[in-house]
């Protein structure tokens, strides 16, 4: 599969757009296909803290295990996800922009097992749910800007 890369402004400073981004308890707030999150760890998060995801695409519920396997404050995380047919890693980088806030969120989703079989087929929709979460992402920082739902 392509990975797929999309970048962000926002309104914001660094610190604030990485504290609430890289908690991944805040993902249900932007990503449209994640209908319920649970952090399975105790404390701040930081590496080796775990999420349950529950998700829906194209109208199957997935269940999937995120792990954060690289956390530099407040310039990159990096999470893993494994579910029974999917394996993916999240790359969201946080950088200084004219705006306030440059998010680069880049996805590498990876059918498993028999599934891969259908990888070929599934780019189109993969890049859909990458916009879906990339827009969900742009609109809630938008609101967290203006202190909307905040």
């Amino acid at each position: 599969m392509p990975v797929i890369t999309k970048t962000v402004e926002a309104d914001l400073p660094v610190k604030v757009a990485f504290e609430y981004v890289a908690d991944f308890e805040h993902i249900a707030e932007w990503d449209p296909g994640v209908t319920a999150v649970r952090k399975t760890t105790d404390g701040p998060p930081s590496v080796g803290t775990e999420y349950d995801l529950d998700l829906t695409y194209g109208g199957s519920p997935i269940a999937m295990t995120y792990r954060i396997t690289e956390w530099d404050p407040p310039h990159r995380v990096v999470l893993e996800g494994d579910g029974d047919r999917t394996f993916a890693v999240d790359r969201i980088s946080f950088a200084p922009s004219a705006q306030g806030t440059s998010v680069e969120y880049q996805a590498d989703i990876r059918m498993k097992g028999i599934y891969r079989i259908a990888e070929p087929f599934l780019g189109r929709l993969f890049r859909r749910i990458g916009d879906g979460a990339v827009e969900g992402l742009d609109r809630r920082l938008r609101e967290l800007s203006t202190g909307e739902g905040g």
